[in-house]
């Protein structure tokens, strides 16, 4: 097993090359995102409650409404830290085929892409004034593909949230593989 950078791992076998790519952030990061979402929960919680006391018709449509946001956002969070604590990237490149995974403690769906099928993989273009591009480079959020390819017209992409030098690496060893 070899390392391309703290992150990246690769593993290769005669006709198997299997990639990790790790979720883990620094531990500041962890404890803010864990304390976040507790905070978050509790209040849920708190205005959830209210749902079995007496409210007007009006109220009561204003608690549902925002339980409703309360609780998607609940799951991104929770998915977001699930992610930080237990979550991987695999890329495995076989035979003919390239299995792209996101893992948490073995769950996630594999995707599958034929080699031939695979076109004009490169690095994600970098847009300082983008705010989507800004945002999913956030700690808190599951996002922000580094490397980009074509797949049947579909644009595709892994290598969550890499740093520069370590996708233009990872970049490279996978152009050879393909």
């Amino acid at each position: 097993m070899k390392r391309v950078s703290e992150r990246i791992s690769i593993e290769e076998e005669k006709s198997k090359t299997r990639i990790e790519i790790s979720a883990q952030i620094e531990s500041w990061k962890r404890s803010l995102l864990i304390s976040w979402f507790a905070a978050w929960t509790f209040c849920g919680i708190v205005v959830g409650t209210q749902l079995f006391g007496e409210l007007s018709r009006e109220l009561l449509i204003a608690v549902v409404v925002y339980i409703s946001f309360w609780a998607y956002f609940e799951y991104k969070i929770a998915y977001a830290v699930l992610w930080r604590l237990f979550g991987k990237e695999i890329i495995e490149v076989e035979g003919g085929m390239m299995r792209v995974k996101r893992d948490i403690k073995g769950y996630g769906k594999v995707v599958q892409y034929f080699k031939e099928n695979i076109n004009r993989m490169r690095l994600m273009e970098d847009n300082a004034k983008s705010f989507a591009q800004t945002f999913n480079k956030s700690f808190w959020v599951v996002g922000g593909e580094q490397i980009v390819f074509e797949s049947l017209g579909a644009s595709q992409g892994f290598g969550l949230q890499l740093e520069r030098e370590e996708a233009k690496k990872l970049l490279q060893y996978l152009r050879r593989k393909i």
